[in-house]
């Protein structure tokens, strides 16, 4: 969605044989964004951007690997030793048959909020000291000056590895995972994420407070002009569709007009 765009992807592997990924982007946010104007893409507000072009530096970083992403891998396995001597009529019906597995996992409410896993903490620590370097190689590259993050747990404690002493560390709601109705994708209440010593550098100003009052949301009105408010699903129990999270995630491009950081 922009018009100049520069991006170094840096992939490697650790003695776990674990591959640990990280991209680092350079953005030119130019007066548009040359999006089709559909009911699900269209942002009015999104437009808004200055005649003169904003450069920013940003850094991509995936938390690490999760407790349910243990879950998964363990559920596949089991269901590709199970299905082994199976025969079916096409790979598209085995497929199927390991994403029911995969999904049922997930369903574990013991998963809610999934932490890192012990393999998770290292990734982050391996990603930042990898990110360091690169800063240091590169004459171009500055070091985060604001840091963006979901406030699922997963995420937060791979910032907080990463940046722990950081004073421009934002929680943002607008990068959240999809509300899949998953209990790994429900976040945990704000005030018990705030009272964590890790968390507590972080500010929480960007996300929406825990107000069943507010967690009304009407379907047929997230076509309209006006983007949604999204909450976690047990106090708005709707499922994210794709059209829902284009409309919520065009909003970064407004979150980084909006940063008087020149890196992210």
């Amino acid at each position: 969605i922009c018009k100049r765009y520069r991006k170094m992807k840096v992939s490697w592997r650790d003695e776990m044989k674990c591959q640990v990924s990280t991209s680092f982007s350079t953005i030119d946010l130019t007066e548009t964004y040359d999006m089709p104007e559909t009911p699900q893409s269209s942002y009015g507000s999104l437009l808004d951007l200055p005649e003169t072009p904003i450069r920013k530096t940003v850094f991509l970083v995936r938390h690490g690997e999760a407790l349910h992403n243990i879950a998964e891998k363990s559920a596949l396995q089991e269901a590709l030793a199970t299905l082994a001597n199976r025969d079916f009529p096409n790979e598209d019906v085995k497929r199927e048959a390991l994403e029911i597995a995969r999904r049922s996992a997930l369903t574990d409410e013991g998963l809610k909020d999934a932490p890192l896993s012990a393999k998770g903490h290292e990734q982050a620590g391996i990603t930042a000291t990898t990110m360091s370097k690169i800063v240091d190689e590169d004459a171009d590259l500055k070091a985060p000056e604001a840091v963006f993050v979901s406030p699922l747990q997963r995420a937060l404690q791979t910032a907080a590895l990463m940046f722990p002493k950081h004073n421009e560390v934002h929680v943002c709601d607008l990068l959240r995972e999809r509300c899949t109705g998953f209990p790994c994708d429900e976040r945990s209440e704000v005030p018990s994420l705030q009272s964590r010593k890790s968390f507590c550098h972080m500010s929480f100003d960007q996300v929406i407070q825990d107000d069943d009052d507010n967690a009304v949301c009407d379907v047929e009105q997230e076509v309209e002009d006006e983007p949604p408010i999204f909450r976690r699903f047990h106090t708005w129990p709707l499922i994210e569709e794709k059209f829902m999270l284009r409309k919520r995630t065009a909003g970064l491009g407004k979150l980084l007009q909006g940063s008087d950081a020149d890196s992210v």
